[in-house]
């Protein structure tokens, strides 16, 4: 073979090797753009589920204070916003360093932590922080229950103990009156007050003996005392009788709920604990365990799925988010499809994970819903979309979204929003009728009623109120 012909031969080698090259660049390239998968179903990477804090190697040299900052900041980077457990850490070193500067970010970090607010109000001796301090309790679910506890015990209570002083005063001052009128019926002797009074001390002493409680005596003393009072004294007992009957009637069932809520402290406070990252020793064990009883409770269910997510198990999330319940608040509902659609994106399904987030935006239209579709659109590759997702979620919220802007820096696909359950439905469901909060409705109306009593007894309180208003004696009789 000449030379010119291996010349040729070469020339031919090279220009196949370079179009084999180029047709599998081309098909890398296919393989790896968005969407490329089998049956058009379109996928991408998973997505990263960011776990971990700075650990002790990388703030080595860093001071004490540094160091709880970076994990705060950490924290803060993944979406927490209460971080009592940091913040008592940082209250530790200020009270040690005797540094307020440190006591007050510790503040800051946990401004809806009742505990962590006293606290620091007492170290900085501030009658500002104390202020502070009192405006969180109501800001924490297990502050507002304790506060709707003894509220509701002392007004129920005090009612009724100011009821009973007032009966006893006003049959105390017309006791004799009555009684002159009733022992003038029966006995026809001049002076007859005694036996009337006996009488009717005989007539009140035997209502329990049937069966009638403290309640219904005072009901009955008052509507014998009221006909001798004057306008304006008859009033108050009536009013005090109608409020009490509401008291131990509608009321009653309302405020032993919470009661009972913050008594057995069940896997609702659990939970609330959990949402705000805020758990107690046995807290996801609760409520996993209550969960898995009460399959239809959506609240506890998106709240242990959020944990698990959390701690990146995108498997246990998943199980508790399948066949949610055909009836449930639209917020619960929204926040469920939100996580349903956040475990599809972290696993690099775009599809299934847009389709939820139009389910939740269609339950509840909010900023994070939208957020989280521009997202998963831009992640797609759909700008056109994701532009006008952003900026009609910037226009619900703009903070809410220039603060996870800002947390994801360069890589604006990397964070979805995890939207809390509101507090509302958390006080709805405290107000729930509970089997302890009907074990107390008994007790107490058993004490203040009688034991046999039907449970409409309460409507004698006002009824007595009303009928003591309406008759009223002009003059007293003398015999």
């Amino acid at each position: 073979m000449n030379p010119a012909d291996r010349s040729s031969l070469r020339k031919e080698g090279v220009r196949r090797t370079t179009n084999i090259c180029i047709r599998l660049a081309t098909l890398g390239l296919i393989l790896a753009a968005p969407g490329a998968q089998a049956g058009g179903e379109l996928r991408t990477e998973p997505l990263v589920v960011p776990r971990g804090l700075p650990t002790a190697a990388t703030t080595t040299g860093a001071s004490s204070v540094d160091r709880i900052e970076a994990v705060a900041q950490a924290l803060h980077d993944r979406g927490f916003e209460e971080l009592p457990v940091v913040a008592w850490a940082m209250l530790d070193v200020g009270r040690r360093e005797q540094a307020a500067s440190v006591v007050e970010r510790a503040a800051e970090l946990a401004v809806s932590t009742p505990s962590l607010q006293f606290e620091a109000a007492r170290e900085l001796r501030s009658f500002a922080h104390l202020v502070r301090a009192l405006l969180a309790v109501p800001r924490s679910l297990p502050g507002l229950i304790w506060l709707l506890s003894v509220g509701g015990a002392v007004v129920g209570c005090g009612l009724l103990i100011a009821a009973a002083l007032l009966m006893a005063l006003a049959f105390a001052r017309t006791a004799t009156l009555n009684g002159h009128l009733l022992g003038h019926l029966i006995t026809t002797q001049d002076p007859p007050s005694w036996p009337g009074v006996l009488v009717i001390l005989l007539a009140l002493a035997l209502l329990p003996l049937a069966g009638a409680g403290p309640a219904l005596v005072l009901a009955a003393a008052g509507m014998i005392a009221a006909p001798r009072l004057g306008r304006g004294e008859r009033l108050a007992p009536a009013v005090l009788l109608v409020v009490a009957g509401l008291v131990l009637g509608p009321a009653l069932d309302a405020w032993s709920r919470i009661g009972a809520l913050a008594g057995q402290d069940p896997a609702l406070v659990s939970a609330w604990r959990l949402e705000n990252a805020q758990p107690l020793a046995g807290d996801r064990e609760r409520l996993a365990s209550v969960a898995e009883a009460r399959r239809d409770d959506l609240l506890l269910r998106v709240v242990l799925a959020k944990t698990w997510l959390r701690s990146g198990d995108l498997e246990r999330a998943d199980a508790l988010l399948r066949e949610l319940p055909s009836v449930a608040e639209p917020a619960l509902l929204a926040r469920a499809e939100t996580l349903r659609g956040t475990v599809a994106v972290a696993r690099g399904d775009l599809e299934t994970g847009i389709a939820a987030f139009e389910v939740a935006r269609a339950a509840e239209e909010s900023a994070a819903v939208l957020y989280n579709l521009a997202q998963a659109h831009g992640r797609a590759v759909r700008l056109m979309e994701r532009s006008s997702l952003f900026e009609a979620a910037r226009a619900l919220d703009p903070d809410l979204v220039t603060k996870y802007t800002a947390f994801a820096g360069s890589n604006v696909h990397r964070y979805l929003i995890q939207d809390p359950v509101p507090l509302s439905i958390y006080v709805q469901r405290a107000f729930q009728a509970s089997a302890e909060s009907r074990a107390i409705v008994r007790t107490v109306r058993a004490w203040a009623f009688g034991p046999r009593t039907p449970g409409w007894v309460w409507l004698l309180l006002p009824a007595a109120g009303m009928t003591g208003l309406l008759f009223r004696r002009g003059t007293i009789w003398r015999c």
